[in-house]
């Protein structure tokens, strides 16, 4: 302390004259009584007086035990015990403070005048400054209300302001959250706040014992974060550390910071720890809930994108990927002038009549089934695809010859062939499968699809179980049916159909008895066109509904026009074909009614031509308009007869009045199994009351064996080709009959 002694030796007078003169200003009155006196001779007699109270060798008073401290609030204990440390020395508090802060301003202006040594300097102004404030803190709890008697009002209001400023730093300093150390320049812990006492301390009198000591001996957790952190950079310094407190680890976010005194020497640092487990912890969760939402995510687009490309019943690629890949084999194709694909288009047969008896599932149950077989004979590098409800498709990509696809469709029909148990039930599927081979015509798979679709239609045609390979005019005839349909949307609008009338002759008399009505397209640049020319399609388009409600109307009208002026006996009756379409999608009967109603037909007038097709409909709605026809006195003629397969089956389940036998019979009526196959029709039609009308008659021979075999009525070229109208009304005005052409048949 001898340079203490000496600077401020130096500045002895000058000391003395701002002490007396602060007294005389009635400032620190109180405070020159006894103390100056002490050492008013010289400045050795102040480093006495400090020396005599604190009791020490000049080192500040730090934690110690004292037996009356309050272990729940170490704080106020502190205070109390620094307090009345000094008073049991004879010191007044207030006057020991007061001389105290004159000491420490003159001190500060004589280190500063005298820049002495800063290792010299160093641990003068820790005693200067660091007693000061402990000093200053140890009033906190035991003299803040306290009145200083004999004192002038503003000298006490100054104290009490003093002791309520530094009471309000310490309540802040505690009520701070997060833990705060301050140690002096040789790591020694200085204070520390109840944040830190509770997380690293613990409560008791003993820790008052821990502040003095170096702080890595004070509070082991942190010796080895704070050593790292002070030698990473001079100044301020941060880092995250896991820590072991007495609850446990934690995570805290540790600051480091230099503290100085007024003079701006350094005198200590700054230790600040904030908890962070909580927040780190909710960012992992946050991480790991992120990492899962992405994982599900991605997790989620992928199953998107599996359920876009494929078939959610079968699993196979669906034709949006089936489309894609035919579009890489045709951009391979362009590339390379021996690379060859080829396509397969492929349909179930008889895949309504599953679902319409067993019922969907049962349905479902088939599809997989045979996809698994048309997959278990495809390569690795070919494709298989569910393309519609009961179709599928093959991509055979790099072929070695043209005929290899031949020879994979007729390996799938086989295995598509083997009997598969539906429900209970054994089951016989069959494919019918059309081959299309690439070609440098094709740019888009759409365009190869459509071919290979094409010839699977050609090859469904020909019967069950058939494979067609696409050829050029495939191509032209649908284009051609395109091209029809389209101008029959225009046909049916613009209402561009006539009637014509074909006359039925009884057998043997050859007596006009009806005509059938037969539609006639009347195209405005082609002319009349024949039914072979547009009636399948308007069967595939719906179109023939209107049609047939069209002929029906203009028919009824024609036969109600000639029964206005012939006589009952003559009046002819009217045959009008009707669809299976017209009776599936039940206008029939609607219809039927609506004529007979506008055009004031009597029913017996009217004979409806049915098909085996629509027998086969067999559907309750089928039964009721064909009952409902025969209840209304409409008669039931059953058109191409012995072409079906189950026309025995059905004939004695509906009102059936006559049986047509088919022209295919008529014409080879000579024959001895023709001829037998129409004899059993005319016997069987007798047995069953019903007559007969053989068509397609067109010699006499063929008239003669009919009247040989007891045929009932007949039509065909011998008698008349189809006529319009006009010509209809002649043949009925003329009475005209054919018994001369009876006569020469040998009737």
């Amino acid at each position: 302390m001898q340079w203490l002694l000496d600077l401020l030796q130096a500045r002895r007078d000058d000391l003395v004259r701002r002490i007396y003169d602060k007294a005389e200003a009635n400032r620190y009155t109180r405070y020159t009584a006894q103390g100056l006196e002490a050492w008013s001779g010289s400045v050795q007699g102040l480093i006495d007086a400090f020396r005599s109270a604190l009791g020490t060798d000049g080192v500040p008073c730090a934690w110690g035990p004292d037996d009356e401290i309050d272990p729940d609030n170490p704080v106020s204990g502190f205070g109390i015990l620094e307090a009345r440390r000094h008073r049991a020395r004879g010191v007044s508090l207030p006057m020991f403070l007061g001389l105290f802060k004159l000491y420490r301003y003159a001190w500060h202006e004589v280190v500063a005048e005298g820049q002495p040594d800063c290792a010299v300097a160093h641990p003068a102004h820790r005693f200067i400054d660091s007693f000061f404030d402990t000093v200053e803190l140890g009033i906190c709890g035991d003299w803040s209300q306290m009145s200083f008697p004999g004192q002038v009002a503003e000298v006490q209001e100054a104290n009490r302001s003093l002791i309520r400023q530094v009471a309000r730093w310490r309540t802040l300093f505690d009520g701070l959250g997060e833990a705060v150390f301050l140690l002096d320049s040789a790591g020694r812990l200085q204070s520390i706040n109840q944040a830190a006492y509770q997380r690293f301390i613990g409560a008791g009198p003993s820790g008052l014992d821990r502040c003095g000591l170096a702080f890595a001996e004070a509070v082991p957790a942190l010796g080895a974060s704070m050593n790292e952190l002070a030698n990473r950079a001079e100044g301020e310094a941060q880092g995250r550390y896991t820590l072991d407190t007495l609850a446990g680890p934690r995570i805290f976010d540790v600051r480091l910071r230099p503290v100085r005194s007024i003079g701006g020497m350094p005198t200590g640092t700054l230790l600040v720890l904030r908890d962070e487990t909580e927040w780190v912890r909710a960012e992992q969760e946050s991480e790991d809930s992120r990492r899962v939402s992405d994982e599900a995510l991605r997790t989620s687009v992928a199953q998107l994108e599996f359920q876009a490309l494929h078939d959610a019943l079968t699993g196979l690629p669906n034709r949006v990927l089936f489309l894609d890949r035919m579009n890489q084999g045709i951009a391979v194709a362009r590339r390379r002038a021996w690379y060859h694909y080829a396509v397969l288009f492929m349909d179930l047969d008889r895949f309504k009549i599953v679902n319409d008896s067993l019922g969907h599932p049962a349905g479902d149950q088939l599809l997989r089934s045979v996809a698994r077989r048309i997959a278990e004979c495809l390569r690795p590098g070919d494709t298989v695809a569910r393309v519609g409800g009961d179709e599928f498709a093959v991509l055979l990509s790099d072929l070695r010859d043209v005929g290899d696809a031949s020879v994979v469709a007729e390996r799938i029909l086989a295995q598509v062939a083997q009997p598969v148990m539906v429900g209970d039930q054994e089951f016989l599927p069959n494919v019918s499968i059309g081959i299309a081979h690439s070609g440098a015509a094709y740019e888009r798979g759409e365009d190869v699809l459509r071919d290979a679709d094409t010839a699977m239609y050609r090859a469904k045609s020909l019967g069950r179980g058939q494979t067609v390979v696409f050829d050029r005019q495939m191509h032209n005839e649908v284009a051609q049916r395109l091209t029809v349909e389209a101008e029959l949307r225009r046909a049916v609008e613009q209402k561009e159909f006539v009637v014509f009338y074909q006359p039925i002759v009884s057998i043997p008399g050859g007596v006009l008895t009806g005509f059938e009505a037969l539609v006639r397209w009347n195209d405005p640049t082609r002319g009349i066109r024949s039914p072979m020319d547009f009636i399948h399609v308007a069967e595939e388009t719906g179109l023939i509904v209107p049609m047939g409600e069209y002929v029906l109307n203009e028919a009824c009208r024609q036969a109600a026009e000639w029964a206005s002026w012939l006589p009952e006996q003559r009046r002819p009756t009217i045959s009008v074909n009707f669809s299976v379409r017209q009776f599936a999608s039940g206008v029939a009967l609607a219809e039927v009614h609506a004529a007979l109603a506008s055009t004031g037909l009597d029913a017996k007038y009217l004979k409806v031509e049915i098909t085996e097709s629509i027998l086969m409909e067999d559907s309750k709605g089928v039964h009721e308009q064909l009952n409902a026809l025969a209840a209304l006195g409409v008669q039931l003629q059953m058109d191409d007869f012995g072409t079906g397969y189950s026309s025995l089956a059905y004939l004695h389940r509906f009102p059936i009045d006559v049986i047509k036998v088919d022209r295919s019979f008529v014409s080879q009526v000579h024959a001895v199994a023709r001829g037998e196959v129409v004899k059993t029709i005319v016997l069987l039609a007798r047995s069953l009351e019903m007559g007969t009308i053989a068509e397609g008659v067109e010699t006499v021979e063929q008239l003669g064996r009919l009247c040989h075999l007891q045929c009932d009525y007949a039509q065909g070229y011998l008698f008349s080709r189809p006529v319009d109208a006009a010509a209809a009304t002649r043949l009925l005005k003329d009475g005209t009959g054919w018994a001369d052409l009876m006569g020469g048949a040998g009737a």
